[in-house]
């Protein structure tokens, strides 16, 4: 089956190519009865299903194709798309040869389903951090079809996790792959890319502790930027509305001061200790603060933009972050 499918991408657009990559990885599922630290290897695969789908967004592939704005990719030097075209490809491959997922990857394959991509078949079980995780990116939906006879195969065949000690070389694989495509394709700078920032603003839409949390667990040695997205955006549940609102009234009393020196703290809840805060702007520039006037990363306000920048330690004062 590797054989045909391998066939089938050599001749149709990468746009097509992408949604059959992010389609072979769906084939990986948790099955029934499955133990929990199998299931969170299949939602570390997912992350990185989601890492490849924000590339694609980034690079125009997951909307239909408009005449009149060319999508990023194909503004890219030949040698660029072709190698990007190589790169999903060998990931389809990964997913397709069977026995090397057996052998390899320690998978066993599930007896044939005859349901769509997603449904729950008999073997097959809603692992809900995953369904959350998706779900918070648009399920990872592609505007663009692939061919019946890809479809058919997609449609039939599913994979479990059955050797746990082998399955992670299988995302590390897809875990390097994508990371090639972000760096042949976005240009390097010191903040997050294009397709991270679009990663850290799906985190944000996921309103479920335990996803989060998880999710948090799962990225932590690989992907810290979005594992303390995750963690943050927890443990602001955990904050009861009137402690919020609490919050929320100091950073914008903070704001308001006038001049570096001036402090709040009369609001400010504390336990047995008067913390002195200084206004933020005496310490940070103003385009590294959140609409609530603390560091990005570092609000705890849901819904708030501050994870577009990866928090700093410390500033130049040697102060620890607000």
């Amino acid at each position: 089956m590797a054989e045909i499918i391998g066939a089938l991408a050599s001749g149709i657009t990468i746009a097509a190519l992408f949604k059959t990559c992010l389609d072979t990885i769906d084939l990986i599922q948790t099955a029934r009865h499955q133990e929990l630290d199998l299931k969170k290897l299949v939602l570390k695969l997912k992350i990185e299903q989601v890492r490849l789908y924000a590339w694609g967004q980034v690079m125009g592939l997951t909307s239909p194709p408009d005449e009149s704005h060319p999508r990023p990719l194909e503004t890219c030097h030949d040698n660029i798309r072709k190698l990007a075209r190589d790169i999903l490809e060998t990931i389809i491959q990964l997913f397709t040869d069977a026995q090397r997922l057996k052998d390899r990857y320690g998978c066993k394959e599930l007896p044939p389903m005859q349901t769509l991509p997603g449904a729950q078949g008999p073997n097959l079980d809603e692992f809900a951090p995953i369904e959350k995780l998706t779900g918070s990116f648009s399920r990872l939906r592609v505007g663009t079809r692939i061919s019946s006879k890809t479809e058919q195969y997609l449609l039939k065949t599913r994979w479990a996790i059955h050797d746990s000690r082998k399955f992670p070389a299988l995302v590390a694989e897809v875990k390097d792959f994508v990371d090639a495509l972000q760096n042949i394709t976005q240009p390097s700078h010191n903040g997050p890319s294009q397709s991270e920032t679009i990663v850290l603003h799906g985190i944000q839409r996921i309103n479920d502790v335990e996803t989060l949390d998880l999710v948090a667990e799962t990225c932590a040695s690989e992907h810290r930027v979005i594992s303390d997205a995750a963690s943050e955006r927890s443990t602001s549940f955990s904050m009861t509305p009137e402690r919020l609102e609490i919050i929320e009234d100091w950073t914008s009393g903070v704001i308001a001061e006038a001049g570096g020196e001036n402090t709040r703290t009369d609001s400010l809840p504390t336990n047995d200790y008067i913390y002195t805060v200084p206004d933020p702007r005496s310490l940070w520039p103003e385009s590294e603060l959140c609409q609530h006037g603390l560091l990005f990363g570092l609000c705890p306000i849901p819904n708030c933009s501050s994870f577009q920048m990866e928090p700093r330690m410390s500033c130049e004062h040697g102060s620890q972050p607000l």
